[in-house]
This record gives structure tokens, C-alpha cells and sequence, in this order.
């Protein structure tokens, strides 16, 4: 996520994601997305977006949007943090190689 660039212009409350791994638990982790800053929080907390890695792979590669998932049901969270965390990320053209 350090390495993805943000549009933290569009930042006007933190964004909080819990992400999960079934295949890798080391991906298991809770993020806070603020003051142009990502950090791990330590802390159990209720609020914030729950999503799995598959999840935030598609929301960043450009392929669904935040809002998308959520009406799908494949992310969940306030409407207020879901709306946060579209403003978050950019709008990208997604684009797979697929020659060896």
C-alpha cells in the first residue's frame, strides 16, 4: 500500500481498512489511511472497511470501485467510510499484460 500512489487531496477523514488473507495470514492486518500517511494499527477496533486481499487487488488495479464492491456485498462498511475510501483511490484504466 506505501508504494501505491493515493490521492490524498481527496483525503477528508481517515480511512480505515481490515484486510484478510485466507492463503497468506501474514497479509492479515489493519490499516489507517490519513495525514498522507499509511500505518498498521495494533489496536482491535470496530469501525472501518473489511475486505479481503482479493478485494483490494481489484479496487487498486483499477479493475472495480470501492462503492461496486460494496453493493456487491464483497466489501463491507459504513456508507460514509466506503465513500471515503472511492474519493481515496484513484480512477484507473486497468491494463494486464498477457504475452510471456
Amino acid at each position: 500500500l506505501k508504494q501505491y500512489e493515493l490521492n490524498w487531496n481527496n483525503v477528508q477523514q481517515e480511512v480505515i481498512l481490515h484486510i484478510t488473507d485466507s492463503f497468506a495470514p501474514w497479509n492479515n492486518v489493519s490499516v489507517r489511511l490519513a495525514n498522507y500517511k499509511i500505518a498498521i494499527i495494533e489496536e482491535p477496533m470496530d469501525k472501518g472497511i473489511k475486505l479481503d486481499i482479493n478485494a483490494l487487488s481489484t479496487i487498486l488495479l483499477g479493475y472495480k470501485r470501492p462503492l461496486e464492491l460494496n453493493e456487491l456485498e464483497l466489501i463491507s462498511g459504513s456508507e460514509e467510510e466506503i465513500r471515503a475510501f472511492e474519493n481515496v483511490v484513484p480512477v484507473r484504466k486497468p491494463f494486464i499484460y498477457d504475452f510471456f
